[in-house]
């Protein structure tokens, strides 16, 4: 009788014993994997490594064996598996974070099949997977690496904390001497860009797409405006642009990116050359709104007319960066073009300018600002004219918006005739000379009749 009891109070200690150590159940999806505050458009994906076999509530112990394709990772991390599958592990994983970015690195270098994905259709929309007691890594396209262990009826919620790149541009105007959305320039004249890359959380690569529209020509190759974390590598540039990655940078960072182009000749007047940029960031390749610059050239007009108004062909001019170079004939500005039609081009090999049939010509392809108009040669049988013409080209919107307006003051410089020299068959002053020399004579037969008059009196 004592032996049995002795017997009974072994096995109930002994069912105790057993009953804080609970097998998992098998091949069940009752634990539950939830990611909160997901970003729209980003994929996440679940890997299971190992598969929880038993556990212990209070001890906090658990019991695991490798899932396939795994052993060779935690063998790497210096993790023991025995000739079992169960994995021994001695507490040697210090950075949870870096363990599970090495499992995610693990499982696409070695193309590990995935447990389980969803992609996120409306911004911080749950995401939530039905999952076996295990321990998984999980994987987002935006950058997201976590490891967890979930027991039998065990929910584990995750805070998706990254969150998304972003990128803006300003142009730099020298008549301001500050960054805004455009600016104006001469054709030649060398242009600054600003690209501002807000890095976000937890995504690792960024990749810069720049492009120039006609009219702007890449100049010098972006880089770092001030000292950052990182590193910016050029995969690709052109005329037209470049691509470039940032890598190796701090989250929640702000990184300023610097680069030149030159206004063309081919430059459109007055419509404004755009200048885009939009950033690809995550696994998916996601593409932020695209931003954009807009660099204006202007034109202005100058008229020859006569003192009726009306347009003299044949007139001459230049025209000069400042009054005192008009003043003195130096330094003329050079411009591509004839017969009344003219760009500004510091390469250019014109410096004389005539007017159109209609005694007009139009000047493209400047900045704002003013501009000195001298006559050089005036149309035959008019008179030239010394004085200085201002033409003025105005931006007047500060240079805050895309769609700048101008006011532009095109100047007319009038010439007149001067007196008429005589010339064979010609009227006018020829006239008045034939008239005159009509009297003359006659005045000079009276003077010898009066003579001869008074010669006879005096002989009588």
């Amino acid at each position: 009788m004592k032996n049995a009891k002795k017997i009974f109070a072994v096995l109930v200690v002994l069912a105790l014993a057993l009953s804080m150590v609970v097998p998992a159940a098998a091949a069940e999806k009752t634990a539950k994997i939830n990611i909160s505050n997901a970003t729209a458009g980003q994929t996440y994906t679940i890997y299971k490594m190992a598969d929880l076999v038993t556990y212990d509530v209070e001890a906090d112990t658990y019991s695991y064996k490798v899932a396939a394709g795994w052993k060779a990772f935690f063998t790497a991390q210096g993790i023991e598996v025995d000739a079992t599958d169960f994995i021994l592990y001695n507490n040697t994983i210090t950075d949870s974070s870096a363990f599970a970015a090495a499992a995610v690195k693990f499982a696409k270098d070695n193309s590990v099949a995935a447990y389980d994905t969803a992609t996120v259709g409306a911004e911080n929309a749950p995401v939530e997977f039905d999952v076996e007691p295990g321990y998984y890594c999980i994987d987002s396209t935006l950058g997201t690496n976590s490891a967890v262990k979930l027991t039998t009826d065990q929910v584990v919620t995750l805070l998706e904390k990254n969150s998304i790149p972003g990128i803006t541009k300003s142009v730099y105007e020298d008549s301001t001497e500050d960054y805004g959305v455009s600016n104006d320039a001469s054709v030649g004249d060398e242009v600054e860009f600003v690209i501002t890359v807000n890095t976000g959380v937890g995504v690792d690569s960024l990749k810069i797409v720049d492009v120039l529209s006609r009219g702007l020509k890449l100049n010098s190759d972006p880089k770092f405006k001030t000292n950052s974390k990182g590193t910016l590598k050029i995969d690709d540039k052109s005329d037209n642009g470049f691509t470039a990655t940032i890598t190796g940078h701090d989250d929640s960072k702000s990184i300023e990116i610097v680069y030149t182009a030159v206004v063309t000749p081919d430059a459109i007047v007055s419509t404004g050359i755009d200048n885009t940029a939009k950033l690809i960031y995550g696994e998916n390749n996601t593409v932020t709104p695209e931003v954009k610059t807009k660099t204006f050239v202007w034109s202005f007009d100058v008229a020859k007319v006569d003192s009726n108004n009306n347009g003299l062909t044949g007139a001459t001019f230049s025209i000069f960066a400042t009054k005192a170079d008009a003043e003195a004939k130096t330094n003329a500005l050079t411009f591509t073009g004839a017969d009344g039609v003219y760009q500004y081009n510091p390469a250019g090999t014109v410096t004389v300018l005539e007017s159109d049939a209609d005694g007009k010509y139009t000047i493209d392809g400047v900045d704002s600002g003013e501009y000195f108009v001298r006559e050089i040669e005036a149309p035959t049988g008019y008179n030239k004219t010394e004085e200085v013409y201002t033409a003025t080209v105005t931006s007047d919107n500060k240079y805050n918006t895309d769609t700048l307006s101008v006011e532009i003051s095109s100047p007319t410089i009038v010439n007149h005739t001067g007196t008429v020299l005589p010339s064979t068959g010609a009227t006018g002053t020829a006239l008045f000379i034939t008239i005159g020399g009509v009297l003359v004579v006659a005045m000079f037969v009276l003077l010898i009749v009066r003579k001869r008059m008074t010669k006879l009196v005096y002989t009588k």
